[in-house]
């Protein structure tokens, strides 16, 4: 009885933890979207920062 007590309560916290992990996954993913569309908005609204951001892209190599 004790054993099977022990797997139901792994098996909470595992489905816990991974349901954790997916909304942290989720929040990462939604930041980035974000963080991406800004980036483009930006570029978007300033053209000469591309060229820049390419020169500095480039001296990273």
């Amino acid at each position: 009885m004790c054993m099977v007590i022990n797997n139901i309560n792994t098996l909470f916290i595992n489905s816990l933890f991974n349901t954790h992990t997916i909304q942290v996954l989720k929040h990462t993913i939604h930041q980035t979207a974000i963080n991406f569309q800004h980036i483009l908005y930006t570029m978007h609204h300033t053209p000469y920062i591309l060229p820049l951001f390419f020169v500095g892209f480039l001296s990273t190599l």
